[in-house]
């Protein structure tokens, strides 16, 4: 490992780090109210803080870790201390770890989505994916295949190749044999975005590509 590749792994890791702990801040910041539930409470929940010592209860975790993580004294927490942190707040692991940059590509997704479905002069891209999207058990070079139909309008001549890889590594993510039609589909539309925000660097340069 070269010295550029050490910054940039260190770089990314603090980044992914605070993401975590910003995460978990917030949903503790409106995970309580569970007592009201289990009292019986008729209507709404009230929007109220779940403590740490809630949290490491329900979690299984031990109180020290969680503050250790919560404080940025451990760098590097396992991905047992993460799984059990996501188990404590009923969310996936993975949702923990979502940035910024990742819920602007996600929401870009789901915009993108919008507007072929509106827009009749872009239908044949959808129609594009349908056959995909309705094939009970598509391989992975259909998924692929798909997703850069989708993608395809938007791709640039610089980063083309390189973008048209990235849908294709995108599209992989998902096991598609265990979603609906229509949720096929959105990972089609996810997969073309997100590779086509993909850029010649490291993922964690894509801010301002995002912004664009």
């Amino acid at each position: 490992m070269n010295a550029t590749t050490k910054s940039v792994l260190t770089e990314l890791t603090h980044e992914t780090l605070q993401t975590l702990i910003s995460n978990i801040r917030r949903y503790l910041s409106v995970a309580g109210g569970a007592e009201a539930i289990d009292c019986g409470l008729i209507g709404d929940p009230p929007v109220t803080k779940l403590t740490q010592a809630q949290l490491v209860e329900s979690a299984g975790i031990k109180l020290p870790t969680l503050a250790k993580i919560l404080n940025g004294e451990t760098t590097n927490p396992t991905l047992e201390s993460i799984c059990q942190l996501a188990g404590g707040l009923n969310i996936s692991p993975a949702l923990l770890l979502m940035s910024t940059k990742d819920w602007k590509l996600l929401l870009a997704g789901v915009d993108r989505l919008m507007q072929l479905a509106q827009a009749p002069d872009r239908q044949d891209y959808l129609r594009s994916a349908q056959k995909v999207a309705d094939d009970p058990a598509p391989n992975p070079k259909e998924v692929a295949e798909a997703a850069l139909a989708l993608g395809r309008e938007f791709l640039n001549n610089a980063e083309r190749s390189r973008q048209i890889l990235e849908m294709y590594k995108f599209s992989a993510m998902a096991d598609m044999n265990a979603l609906e039609p229509v949720q096929k589909l959105i990972v089609l539309v996810l997969a073309s975005v997100f590779g086509y925000r993909a850029p010649s660097t490291q993922y964690h340069s894509t801010e301002q590509q995002i912004k664009d």
